[in-house]
Order: structure tokens, then sequence, then C-alpha cells
């Protein structure tokens, strides 16, 4: 299997391309608003494949993928995240700039993984956390808390 990184950039604008698709097809189900705690969405055909076409026209590639994810009609994607810039080309040998500022929290966190009844795992200390799940990546870093807040009701 390549990395994304090993592949020619129009193919990888055509996996990105296809990871909105599949973000967009994922829209929330009555069925399952217990367990998700998102509201289902009745979604048209037609608003369906209208979405569909907008993704593969890359009307929305400066959208990050969160965008995409559990909406209903493609129109909610706009007032559900703004557009992401696209990244200034780096020079050959330039270094990056440093991201932590003196304000910014600490750059290690506590990890906690716990399981029903039991803590399954515990460590101090760790930079960043990523899981890999069926659908993609999921990450946390210590200095961006907004996202352990969405999906963390309470913390």
């Amino acid at each position: 299997m390549l990395g994304l990184e090993q592949l020619s950039p129009e193919d990888r604008e055509v996996v990105v391309r296809a990871r909105r698709l599949e973000r967009f097809l994922t829209q929330p189900f009555f069925t399952t608003e217990q367990f998700t705690g998102l509201k289902g969405k009745l979604v048209s055909l037609k608003d369906a494949l209208d979405g569909c076409e907008r993704i593969l026209r890359d009307e929305f590639k400066d959208y990050p993928e969160s965008a995409l994810y559990m909406i209903g009609p493609i129109a909610e994607a706009k007032g559900k995240a703004k557009p992401v810039p696209p990244a200034a080309p780096s020079k050959p040998g330039a270094r990056p700039a440093a991201r932590r500022s003196r304000s910014q929290p600490p750059t290690r966190m506590n990890l906690k993984v716990l399981l029903p009844f039991q803590v399954f795992a515990e460590k101090t200390g760790v930079a960043r956390i990523i899981a890999e799940t069926r659908e993609g990546s999921f990450g946390l870093l210590p200095t961006d808390w907004t996202a352990s807040r969405r999906s963390c009701p309470g913390f």
C-alpha cells in the first residue's frame, strides 16, 4: 500500500476528492440518533446527487473534509466550516516556522483509555494521539482543544 506522499499530484487529487465524497455520503440516519446524538436528516436523491457532482467538480476543495461529514444537503457544508486557504509552497531547504508561542499550552498531555468497567491504558507525557478507524484517522494535539471539546461534551 502506498502513502499519499508517494502518489503523483493528480492521483493525490483523486484520493482527496474520493475522501470528500465518502465523508459527504455519511449522512446522519434517524435510526442512529440515540447512538450518535445527531438528529437524522432526510436527503432527497436529487440533493444527494447534486452534492456528489459539486464535490467531484471540486467546488468544496478548499473546505476541510470534516465540513462534509454527517451533514444533510451539501449546502450545510458551507455553514459548518469556512474554506481553508491553500498553503503557500515552501522553498527547498526552508525550515518550517515555529508554531508554538509562549502563550500556548504545553506540548504534552496525559492519555487515559477507558473501557466500560476499567482503565485500559494510561500514559503521561504524550505529544499526540492518533486513532485509526475504518473511515480514516482522528488525531488530537495538546495545542488544539477545540476538537476535544466537540467530541467530549463537558470537557
